[in-house]
This record gives structure tokens, sequence and C-alpha cells, in this order.
């Protein structure tokens, strides 16, 4: 419901995701092939239920569609809010490349990418905005590799863990894998799942519940 009222593309992208893993890991057999069905069937049927959905869908698409097209003419089309956010990722490079190591520091990222318009045909627009709208463009540029790689694995080592030991208890390691597989898609399209300190503070507190559950379970099967 959160989701659907928020209006965020992001979001809903995000949330198809997390329904297609946990029908993969949940069901079996035809129970699973039918479960993605109807998952992949939702966003069709809201495509064209919602006017307003549909809208939004038609507008992302056309706007991806001209700024690669300008693209291959060498041009950097950034007159819509999907073409912004393409340059956005695209000026956070350009800053991650001059400070690879550890970055510009947070919160520097409109400072930081005003230096960059009009290097490569860039545009003004990108530096109207306070984030990058992508979690992992951001953190290269604000916190160099060195951040990137422990953010990474911050995300990622708990969702290895779920997955090695998913055979000793699916039921309790299917609420890792979703939340994992959720946020890091979400994080392609907004910067705040990871750069604002009550959404790290939520994902840790939740990923900690998760996994020491799904850990106690397992080492009690085990023995």
């Amino acid at each position: 419901c959160a989701v659907a009222m928020s209006g965020s593309r992001g979001a809903s992208v995000g949330l198809l995701a997390m329904l297609l893993v946990w029908c993969g890991l949940y069901f079996k057999g035809w129970q699973r092939v039918a479960a993605l069905i109807v998952v992949l069937i939702l966003p069709v049927a809201a495509y064209h239920s919602f006017p307003s959905l549909a809208e939004r869908v038609d507008v992302a698409a056309t706007e991806a569609n001209v700024y690669f097209e300008t693209l291959e003419r060498g041009e950097h089309d950034a007159g819509g809010s999907i073409n912004v956010r393409f340059e956005m990722w695209r000026a956070g490079w350009m800053v991650f490349k001059d400070a690879p190591l550890i970055g510009v520091g947070p919160n520097n990222y409109t400072e930081s990418v005003r230096q960059y318009v009009g290097v490569e045909g860039l545009s003004a627009n990108v530096a109207h905005h306070g984030q990058a709208h992508n979690a992992y463009v951001d953190i290269l540029m604000s916190r160099g590799m060195v951040g990137f790689l422990i953010f990474i694995a911050m995300l990622f080592y708990p969702l290895y863990c779920f997955l090695k030991t998913r055979q000793a208890s699916p039921s309790t390691a299917i609420f890792g894998v979703v939340q994992v597989v959720g946020l890091s898609v979400f994080s392609i399209t907004d910067a705040s799942t990871f750069d604002q300190g009550n959404f790290v503070s939520i994902f840790l507190l939740c990923m900690t519940i998760f996994l020491s559950r799904h850990l106690a379970t397992v080492n009690q099967r085990v023995v």
C-alpha cells in the first residue's frame, strides 16, 4: 500500500523484485511457476487499470528513448526526469574518477557536480538536486572505492549468508533475502535508502533480527 501511495517508479520496481524473489524461494514446482506468472501479470494489469500509472510509465519510456537516441548522436539530453537521472549518474561518475579512493565526502553532491557542468555536455540540471538518485553512484562519489566496498559488503554479505544456509532453514532465510533484494533494487533510482542515517539504522536493525533468527534456527537444526 505504501509503495502504491508513494507513486515512486523505483519503489514499484523494488517491490516487484521482492515479490519475484519471494515466489521463487517460497514455492516449488508448478506452484512456483504459477506464482511467478501471477506476479508478472500484476504490473501489466495495473498499467491498464490506472491511467495515471500508465502515463508515468509511458513518459519514463519516452524520456529514456529520447536520451539514448541523442546519446547516439553524441549529445546528452536532460529535459525530463529520467534523462536528468542518467546525467546525474554520469556526473557522479565524473566526480568519482577525480577522487576514486575516499571520495569527496557526504552531502557534497550539488557542489561537486556543479564544477563539471558544461564538461562533455553535462547539463546544469544535474546540480539542481541534493543527491545522485542512485545509492551506488552516490556512495562511489562521496566515499570513494573504500566506502563503496564497505557498502557492498554490508549489503550483500548477509545475502550470501542467507543463500548459503537457506536449505537448512528456508522459512527464515527468505526474509533476509527479500529485504536485501528489495533495497538493492530500489537503491538504483534513489540514494536516500543508504545515504541517510535513519534508513541505514532501519536496514541494520532488520538485518540483525533476520540474520540472528536465521542462524539460530540453522544452528539448532544442525545440532
